[in-house]
């Protein structure tokens, strides 16, 4: 999942950025990229829409210590499989509840 988003992400920060994608390198600082809190939200919105899927809330709050286009992929990754866990955990205790 990780170099897919990585992907999705690459392709979100040119367009928001306007920046041709081969400059977007996964150690690259989103920082030296332009990326500030305005453009994360839309790049947010962006790679959402495509993968049909919201991101917590939390982890736009944690940008403060995400550094790199690689980092935030992992994170967005991240919180996409703990999104996962809790719907399935969720699922079992609503089955087993009935």
């Amino acid at each position: 999942m990780t170099n897919d988003l990585l992907e999705i992400l690459r392709r979100s920060i040119a367009t928001t950025r306007n920046l041709p994608i081969t400059d977007i390198e996964p150690r690259s600082r989103l920082e030296d990229l332009g990326v500030d809190s305005l453009a994360i939200t839309e790049i947010f919105v962006q790679v959402e829409l495509e993968l049909d899927r919201e991101f917590p809330v939390h982890l736009l709050r944690q940008l403060e210590r995400i550094d790199t286009v690689k980092e935030l992929a992992d994170g967005m990754s991240a919180a996409l499989l703990e999104d996962e866990r809790e719907r399935r955990e969720w699922g079992a205790r609503s089955t087993s509840a009935s």
